[in-house]
């Protein structure tokens, strides 16, 4: 307990993958510059078709795989952000759990053990006791993502 409550961050660590988090913004990026060249390359037919070089079917077909692709890319897009944005606030989070747990630390001393069973409670979901060891699994749930879940 102490040791969560001196190191919050250790509560949160599965909570939180950065990486998960840095990857989907990179990808974002990705999709987002892809996004555009589609918006070019749909001027660059219509450009195409106004100057006679494509016949009118050659353009109809080129502007509606182009429309499939910007769904796609903007559905895509979407989850991306919404992942970036779950992460930070889960990020927020931790800095608010920090914030709680140094408050609680620096009161632990003084709390009655019927104060210090409730905090037990609120913060450890199981304890597992395997050969020489104690498992103490914390009540932090998980990020959901597509890669976990």
């Amino acid at each position: 307990m102490r040791e969560w409550l001196a190191d919050p961050e250790a509560l949160a660590r599965d909570a939180l993958d950065t990486s998960a988090a840095d990857q989907a913004a990179k990808e974002a990026g990705r999709v987002k510059k892809r996004l555009e060249q589609a918006e070019r390359e749909r001027e660059r037919v219509f450009e195409e078709y106004k100057r006679g070089l494509i016949s009118l079917e050659m353009f109809e077909r080129a502007v509606k795989e182009l429309e499939a692709e910007k769904k796609v890319l903007e559905a895509r897009l979407k989850e991306l952000e919404e992942t970036v944005n779950s992460t930070s606030e889960v990020r927020y989070g931790v800095a608010m759990l920090h914030e709680l747990a140094q408050e609680v630390a620096e009161r632990l001393d003084d709390l009655n053990w019927q104060d210090r069973e409730k905090l037990i409670r609120l913060l450890v979901r199981r304890v597992t006791l395997l050969k020489g060891e104690m498992v103490v699994e914390a009540r932090v749930r998980r990020l959901e993502t597509k890669e976990n879940g």
